[in-house]
């Protein structure tokens, strides 16, 4: 019979190797989609691109605050190869941005048409 002290650390063992394994496939996960290019034209407007594919659909988000980047500024559906957002609001001052990928389902769908219409006021 297996004390109850070694069980417990062995199920402790467990959990801790289980939560070392999916803590480094999700950093692994987030490093995989970033922002690839940013220019910015000679009228100010802002362009960022980064990959996309079909399964998935993308808000920029902008800020003023690189703490606080919450303002939808465009939304699209994703594609096969890079997308390109345009922010071509004029800023004066730092501006910070931030691309949202969310994976397709019904509901997000949904939730993605009442998005665009919010943010097209």
């Amino acid at each position: 019979m297996i004390p109850t002290a070694r069980i417990l650390r062995l199920l402790l063992f467990i959990t801790l190797v289980s939560a070392a394994f999916w803590m480094d496939a999700l950093r692994a996960r987030a490093q995989s989609f970033s922002i690839t290019n940013f220019t910015i034209g000679p009228t100010g407007v802002r362009t960022l691109q980064f990959p996309t594919d079909t399964n998935s659909y993308y808000i920029l988000y902008a800020g003023a605050v690189v703490t606080n980047i919450n303002q939808p500024a465009a939304i699209a559906l994703g594609a096969s190869g890079m997308l390109q957002f345009q922010d071509p609001s004029p800023q004066f001052g730092a501006q910070f941005y931030r691309v949202r990928q969310v994976p397709l389902t019904p509901a997000r769908v949904k939730a993605a048409l009442v998005a665009i219409v919010e943010a097209r006021g």
